[in-house]
């Protein structure tokens, strides 16, 4: 735990900040459409995975409950 006012202050050297962009770069977007997001339909997967139904572009999902007759 760091107390005070070093709390804030972060001086880290270029190969340390290089590590760490390599690091998180993969959990980084480098989606730029703000309306990426919008065009999935969430209610839409959830009832396309209720009636085990595959959308195309969607994940797919295993059923919710294993049929025991198959």
């Amino acid at each position: 735990m760091v107390n005070g006012s070093t709390y804030r202050r972060w001086q880290l050297t270029l190969p340390i900040l290089s590590t760490q962009y390599g690091m998180v770069n993969q959990l980084l977007t480098d989606l730029v459409d703000d309306n990426y997001l919008y065009l999935f339909d969430l209610k839409s997967f959830f009832t396309a995975n209720a009636f085990h139904v595959a959308i195309p572009g969607s994940p797919k999902c295993e059923p919710l409950v294993k049929d025991i007759n198959p």
